[in-house]
């Protein structure tokens, strides 16, 4: 968060490496983030731009709880199906 006290100016386009950096997370992270929806953005061309203002919120959201394990699968008797 000391990234901010650099400038992030709310009105201002970054590129996706700028994010990363603005950020501290790799791109493999921002792009995770893209497609989970948890980041706005706008695509040009095959690139994407954000906001300083998106950047902004991003810096400010709590970090998600992780999701518990999906339950298994049980047989008709209560027990896991067997493997073949």
């Amino acid at each position: 968060m000391a990234r901010n006290s650099i400038g992030i100016q709310p009105g201002a386009v970054y590129t996706l490496a700028e994010a990363c950096e603005i950020l501290q997370v790799s791109e493999a992270t921002l792009r995770r983030w893209l497609k989970d929806g948890r980041l706005p953005s706008s695509r040009i061309g095959r690139g994407y731009r954000f906001l300083g203002s998106q950047l902004l919120e991003a810096l400010t959201l709590p970090e998600p709880e992780a999701e518990a394990p999906a339950p298994r699968p049980r047989g008709r008797r209560g027990r896991p199906p067997r493997s073949t």
